[in-house]
């Protein structure tokens, strides 16, 4: 939602908090927020914490650490932005039902309130006690830090300008002192790393830590709790908020509205791109307290399904190399992915004044990514990619390795094939140049849409630019599969890596090689698991099965090989792609309620930090085209208008493709177990039954400029 300039506000937004948080804004759109983070502690009958920032767990494990006395699950839980209402979950042991809920309800006045639903369902008796860490977001230390009153039931205090105060008529208040982030247990040592200087997190930043008497929860009982935080005599004369009635999804929606909610909680406010103030921005987890490039864009592919002027907003919030000029390369990843959840967007609403607002900012985007290091392509420009700190969205990628001349790499068990030079040299990258490609296809939609055909021509310079260079420089005929290659040195890098394989999204390659490059995407034995497709091929040397993007199963490539069936109407493969990424996330959301930030290939669990939303995110789209009433899904190149009439079962849709010919996918959610007719143009292609979801997915051939009108109707009618 849009806060006004100036106003006070609660949020829930946070850099790095793992507890349940809130932040105070005293004028939005300024410095000067303060957070509030509430930690639980389990005194008995085992002791149990977590820590208040995010800690880094190694990127190996998963749920298994939750199992040390000292660590549990936390999760942003049910949210509701415009009703200024949130909640997160601690899970003290490994089930799901003995657990604090916390909600935090704001009004406008500055008023919130917390409510606490405390459940012991075990034949135990447990002891749990809370702790509030107070500080601002940012700097280091606590400005005009006064304590005003404490007792039992009230704690005031003053803190940068603010007046707070707190009352409970449940819980006790029993001490209050000044810590920092050294303090241990719930600041471990490796907890904070920032690159913001604006927002340190160090070890010596201070906080203030209220702590509450402990409370004895009987077995097989419940107890409730509430605390009120005044910030002002104002706040304290409104009326107490009232919490939010969240409707519980059912447990088949309850893995994917999760997912949205940790979305939603993963924001923080920071300074903005668009203007000089602050703003709330998506990040990828709590951990990652700053701006990714690629990570955000994904966040936004998910959020069309589930919101799109929370998508639209994140596609405004990107850095402008017009403001910034070259440090536009410095937020990780450099692949314009939120150009696809503009595409993925305007495919949906049919609205072109959503591409009119956001063209030149992708434009200028996708140019910058394309002239690095300068801000626009040259005339000479070789087609091929290259990208700061040969960035490919794949941290740990063997070829990666190699490049920046590192002796090893964390993520290998053994060392891997060494750069001689020991120097940092620039990857000639075919996956970031198949990425480009796909981005200028898609400017080049849009300015067709926009009826600015004098963009074109540029565009089609720089396609045939990379495509040719892919195809004459980096295919290994032999192998089959296209290769990177190093500045500097003569023949191929030959690690056989997904992200070679994206020539397949962006549509560069004829059919003789498009047939091989599917067969090693489709092959078990290189990238095809019964979870997802997986990083490095299993085959390759270098693979190892429980690295980092090593023997993983991540959502982006899923997204990106599902979007790319789909451009070449290989719908078999897209289907069970959705339908194996599905299973995979509803297996291990049934198991421990986590959002993960990816999946082992060895066993399928999730690894890595359970609260990832930036990379997790995009599973929403395979989850609403694969089973939401009236979701229609088409390839990247076509222009497509739609109408469902979901109680006939009838879907009437017009396909254009202004610079695409060849074989195209589509697919649709309409009646469930229906068999259904489906013409192009008034010819019959397929006859399809759908399945219990109400999903069919079928492929047709379309010619370069043509209009298909493509009519499903049950058998029939």
């Amino acid at each position: 939602m849009d806060y006004p300039v100036g106003s006070s506000q609660w949020v829930p937004f946070s850099s790095v908090a793992y507890g349940a948080n809130a932040v105070y804004v005293p004028r939005w759109g300024e410095p000067g927020a303060i957070e509030c983070i509430l930690v639980m502690y389990q005194n008995f009958p085992t002791y149990k914490t977590h820590p208040a920032l995010d800690i880094f767990h190694r990127y190996i494990v998963g749920a298994e650490r939750f199992q040390q006395n000292h660590e549990f699950r936390v999760l942003g839980w049910q949210i509701d932005l415009e009703r200024r209402c949130w909640s997160f979950l601690y899970l003290p042991t490994e089930r799901d039902d003995i657990r604090v809920l916390a909600t935090f309800t704001a009004n406008e006045q500055g008023r919130l309130r917390m409510d606490l639903q405390m459940d012991n369902p075990s034949d135990e008796d447990r002891e749990w006690e809370l702790h509030l860490y107070c500080a601002p977001c940012a700097g280091i230390d606590l400005p005009e830090y006064q304590l005003r009153q404490l007792d039992a039931r009230t704690c005031a205090f003053r803190l940068a300008g603010v007046e707070m105060e707190l009352a409970s008529d449940d819980l006790s208040f029993i001490e209050m002192h000044e810590t920092d982030s050294a303090f241990w247990i719930n600041f471990p040592a490796n907890a904070e790393v920032s690159n913001d200087p604006d927002n340190p997190t160090v070890r010596h930043k201070h906080r203030l830590r209220l702590s509450t008497f402990p409370v004895t929860v009987l077995a097989g009982t419940q107890r409730s709790a509430s605390i009120d935080l005044f910030t002002g005599m104002e706040s304290k004369a409104a009326d107490r908020p009232h919490p939010v009635a969240f409707a519980e999804p059912s447990t088949e929606v309850l893995p994917y509205q999760h997912e949205w909610w940790e979305t939603l909680h993963n924001q923080q406010y920071t300074h903005a791109f668009r203007h000089g103030g602050m703003t709330n921005r998506m990040i990828p987890a709590r951990q990652w307290s700053r701006f990714f490039f690629w990570d955000v864009g994904m966040t936004a592919v998910g959020a069309v399904e589930m919101d799109p002027a929370v998508a639209e907003a994140i596609i405004a919030e990107m850095p402008d190399p017009a403001r910034c000029g070259d440090e536009v390369f410095s937020y990780g990843s450099y692949i314009v992915t939120a150009l696809y959840a503009l595409w993925e967007l305007y495919q949906l609403t049919g609205d072109p004044r959503l591409l009119a607002k956001h063209y030149p900012l992708m434009q200028r985007l996708v140019m910058a990514m394309y002239g690095y290091p300068a801000l626009t392509p040259g005339p000479e420009h070789d087609g091929i990619l290259r990208s700061r700190r040969n960035c490919n969205g794949a941290d740990d990628y063997p070829a990666i390795v190699y490049a920046d001349g590192w002796p090893f790499a964390w993520d290998y068990q053994q060392t891997l094939p060494l750069n001689p030079d020991r120097t940092f040299k620039h990857l000639q990258q075919v996956g970031l140049t198949a990425h480009a490609v796909r981005h200028l296809k898609l400017l080049r939609l849009i300015a067709h849409v926009l009826n600015q055909l004098e963009d074109i021509p540029e565009y089609d310079r720089l396609i045939t630019a990379s495509e040719t260079a892919i195809n004459a420089h980096y295919w290994h005929e032999g192998d089959g599969c296209f290769y990177n290659r190093v500045d500097g040195e003569e023949g191929f890098f030959r690690s056989r890596g997904l992200y070679e394989c994206l020539p397949l999204l962006s549509g560069s390659v004829d059919a003789a090689r498009q047939e091989r490059l599917l067969a090693s995407v489709l092959s078990p034995q290189q990238f095809w698991t019964p979870y997802g497709v997986t990083v490095v091929a299993q085959d390759n040397p270098c693979y190892r099965r429980d690295g980092y993007w090593n023997g993983a199963i991540w959502i982006p490539p899923q997204w990106f090989f599902w979007k790319a069936f789909y451009n070449l109407g290989v719908m078999d493969a897209a289907t069970r792609l959705a339908d194996n990424v599905l299973a995979l996330w509803e297996m291990n959301h049934t198991q421990t309620l986590c959002c993960w930030e990816k999946f082992q290939v060895h066993d399928g669990h999730g690894a890595g930090n359970s609260r990832f939303s930036g990379l997790s995110t995009p599973v929403l789209a395979l989850w609403r085209a694969r089973r939401t009433p009236g979701r229609v899904q088409v390839g990247q190149e076509a222009l497509i208008t739609t109408e469902v009439d979901l109680p006939t079962g009838i879907l009437q849709a017009r396909i254009t493709t202004p610079f695409y010919a060849g074989r195209m996918g589509m697919s649709a959610v309409l009646t469930p177990a229906c068999p259904y007719r489906i013409t192009a143009n008034g010819t019959e292609i397929a006859q399809v039954l759908s399945d219990m979801h109400g999903y069919l997915a079928w492929s047709f051939d379309i010619a370069r400029g043509e209009s298909a009108l493509i009519d499903v109707k049950p058998l029939g009618r």
